[in-house]
């Protein structure tokens, strides 16, 4: 076969590029099997270098969060964190969740009451 032009495999680059460093859709990996966590084995202090995945979490260093089941299919999750810097205060956010018993890895939480 013949060899590929120097100036088509330069344009062919930025494309490949691209292939190799994004991250994977939700739904790719958003499957059963992760879906099939055990939550008694989730439960405990869990670290977080940075977050800033919803708003009151942005900027956030030195995350923690305490998981605790509350019943079968429900769960505490304490939110700690030192906004813009590892010095600062820590800022502590209750949250409440819970999960289908057939997928418990797919959790929802929001703020506690």
């Amino acid at each position: 076969p013949p060899a590929m032009p120097p100036l088509a495999l330069l344009a062919a680059l930025p494309a490949l590029a691209g292939a190799f460093v994004s991250c994977p859709a939700y739904t790719d990996i958003a499957t059963p099997a992760a879906q099939q966590l055990n939550p008694q084995r989730y439960q405990g202090l869990w670290y977080e270098v940075e977050s800033a995945n919803v708003f009151l979490t942005k900027g956030c260093q030195c995350t923690r969060y305490n998981f605790t089941l509350k019943s079968a299919t429900t769960f505490d999750d304490i939110f700690t964190c030192h906004k813009g810097s590892p010095a600062a205060a820590a800022m502590a956010l209750p949250l409440h969740g819970s999960f289908a018993p057939e997928m418990p890895g797919k959790m929802v939480e929001s703020p506690a009451a």
